[in-house]
């Protein structure tokens, strides 16, 4: 299973005013990837480009950590 989040910069952050330099880890559908994906987009436009990315990460079943 892949999880998905959006991340800013510190730069981005500032500007914001928010706390958080990214959202919480969420199960990447194709949905929900075509999303984040267009966020991101969004974000580097508005606040500069690599401003926002998006990160991913494979969770594998069984191993340390996950139930």
């Amino acid at each position: 299973m892949k999880l998905i989040r959006l991340c800013w910069s510190e730069a981005a952050r500032s500007r914001k005013g928010v706390l958080e330099n990214a959202t919480h880890w969420y199960k990447c559908t194709t949905q929900t990837a075509r999303d984040f994906h267009a966020n991101c987009e969004a974000g580097n436009r508005n606040y500069g480009a690599g401003s926002h990315w998006v990160e991913l990460w494979e969770v594998v079943e069984g191993s340390a950590g996950t139930r």
